[in-house]
């Protein structure tokens, strides 16, 4: 009797020690998510950011193509085609980029397309 009784509190014992390892790993988790979750939505607010920023200099791009043509189309001379394939170094202000995690490379465009 006095066997089964120290048998069962060891259970008992191990069973609380189990369910408060389970506990800790349930915070832990809980702890892990939060922190995922707050990268998730650092990461998404970037894409967002990203993504405006590209559209923005796709329609300067576009907008660069058109003065080039129109400056083409009211040539004096009908042999002149500025910057006819080459490539052309970004002095504008509008071209460069103000984020500091771009690459350098992103100053040459190619304003032909």
């Amino acid at each position: 009797m006095i066997s089964n009784r120290e048998s069962a509190r060891r259970s008992r014992m191990r069973k609380q020690k189990h369910l408060d390892e389970l506990w800790s790993q349930v915070m832990w988790l809980r702890n892990e998510n939060h922190q995922l979750i707050d990268k998730l939505n650092h990461v998404s607010e970037n894409h967002d950011q990203v993504l405006q920023e590209n559209a923005q200099l796709k329609e300067e791009a576009s907008e660069l193509r058109q003065m080039i043509r129109d400056m083409q189309i009211h040539s004096p001379s009908p042999s002149f085609t500025p910057f006819q394939d080459h490539h052309v170094t970004s002095t504008s202000p509008y071209l460069r980029s103000d984020s500091s995690n771009q690459s350098n490379s992103c100053n040459n465009i190619d304003l032909l397309g």
